[in-house]
């Protein structure tokens, strides 16, 4: 079976705003991609409430190495709309990147879905 490649930005972002716009409540996906960018698992993280969600960075490493992933893209849209992200998404962010690092697996972006997406990684956000 073919697996979308994801590593191309526009492909990636129209991807995750299909998953994701729209939803009444905030929902944390994770995206585990193997070397050349191909997508292994497309997984829900989190269902959460209309203006939080929970995010254990141990919990996506252990699973990036349970699929053998050697890279990832966190995603959760606002179902406020304003993709800005809060200061707790800056912070789970910059833990989950850090954890990744130590095992080698990339955190390659963080996306927020609101009214247009907010890319980390575009935003210089992440290393």
């Amino acid at each position: 079976m073919q697996r979308p490649v994801m590593a191309n930005p526009r492909r990636l972002e129209r991807y995750l705003r299909a998953r994701l716009a729209n939803l009444g409540k905030e929902q944390v996906r994770a995206l585990f991609l193997d070397g050349a960018g191909r997508l292994i698992a497309d997984e829900l993280v989190c269902d959460g409430t209309v203006d939080e969600s929970v995010i254990f960075p141990r919990e996506l490493v252990r699973r990036s190495l349970e699929l053998g992933a050697s890279g990832m893209v966190l995603a959760h849209n606002h179902p406020s709309q304003d993709p800005k992200p809060s200061s707790a998404d800056i912070r789970v962010t910059s833990h989950l990147e850090r954890a990744a690092a130590c095992l080698d697996i990339r955190l390659l972006d963080h996306i927020i879905v609101g009214s247009s997406n907010f890319s980390m990684r575009a935003a210089g956000m992440l290393n």
